[in-house]
């Protein structure tokens, strides 16, 4: 479960604004893409974390001393 399918539309478009995705007020009122671009954008938020959490575990198992 995701929790932007729960948001109203002003919520959307702030997450979209945030992540600096421009929308026009025709695209605005398409719930389906407005949908389609917070997916997109929420996965590849993911897999940075996840990236970054990869580099993370790698350099204290890499430095660590035994």
């Amino acid at each position: 479960m995701t929790p932007y399918n729960t948001w109203d539309t002003q919520a959307q478009l702030g997450y979209l604004k945030d992540k600096g995705i421009e929308v026009s007020n025709k695209q605005a009122e398409n719930k389906n893409w407005l949908l389609a671009q917070i997916k997109k954008s929420w996965y590849e938020t993911e897999d940075k974390a996840e990236e970054g959490f990869g580099d993370i575990k790698s350099w204290v198992f890499d430095t660590y001393v035994v």
